[in-house]
Parts: C-alpha cells; structure tokens; sequence
C-alpha cells in the first residue's frame, strides 16, 4: 500500500466488559481475543446468555446427555439424530473418562507427595505402604525414581 503521508500509530488494546465485570489479568496490548468465561452452573435462559448456555450445555459435566440433547432440541432447534445422540454420549464418557484420570493422577501425586514426607519422618517402606494404601513395591519403585532423578 502505498502512502502520501508518514504513519505511525498505536494501536492497543482495551477491556471493554460485554456481560459481567470481571477484570482479566496481563497485558492487554499483546493481541486481540474474546475471552468467554463458560459458569459450571447452567446459565438462565435469556437472549444476553445464549452462547453461554449453548456452550454450556455442551461441555457441562453436570448434565446427562438426554438433558444435553433435550436443551439443543427444544432451545436452539437442533434435531438430534440416533447418530448424534450416540455420538453425545461417547463425549459424555470421554470427558467423564478424563476427568477421572485427572483424579486418580492427583490421588498418586499426594500419596506419592505424603509418602516421602513420611520417609524423611523415619518410617519405613511397609509402613508407608501401609499408610499411603499401596504395595510395597509400588513404594520402592516411588523411592527408586527419585534415586535416579538425583543422580
């Protein structure tokens, strides 16, 4: 593009709240992004909350697939085929099946976190074991890692 005149702007960015005051963190005049804060709760009906609640209803873990399906069907009339209905439930399942990966992860950690604290505390492997509800051996291979880790 060519140009009749030197040009030098400054464009920046600023926190214009659509719904809800809540003050987003950083700096805002790195780029442009709509943030859209999904509540755990489902949000109300109404004309000013229907992004909201669409994206809701889909990626709640609170709701069951039919309450799920009955919300796109009767809200926003999206019919739900048998595939579709299938299709909601293998999602339910899968974020179901994530989230409790994610606590069973964390339930290690902390057994694993309460188990070395209670090393350095002087008890011995049984009774960690014992302690943290995990085998032995389970233990040794915990101690063993961080063994390995420090060399």
């Amino acid at each position: 593009m060519n140009m009749d005149e030197c040009i030098w702007d400054y464009v920046h960015l600023t926190d214009d709240s659509i719904l809800g005051d809540h003050k987003w963190k950083g700096k805002l005049d790195l780029l442009n992004i709509l943030l859209l804060g999904i509540p755990n709760k489902l949000p109300k009906r109404g004309e000013q909350y229907e992004l909201h609640r669409l994206l809701s209803a889909l990626f709640s873990n609170q709701l069951t697939p039919n309450e799920r399906i009955d919300i796109l069907e009767n809200e926003y009339h999206i019919a739900a085929e048998m595939e579709f209905r299938e299709e909601m439930d293998v999602m339910c399942n899968l974020s179901e099946g994530i989230y409790e990966q994610g606590k069973a992860e964390g339930e290690q950690k902390k057994a694993m976190e309460t188990a070395f604290n209670l090393r350095t505390m002087g008890m011995d492997e049984n009774q960690i074991a014992q302690a943290v509800n995990v085998s032995v051996e389970i233990v040794e291979g915990w101690f063993k890692s961080k063994r390995n880790e420090s060399a």
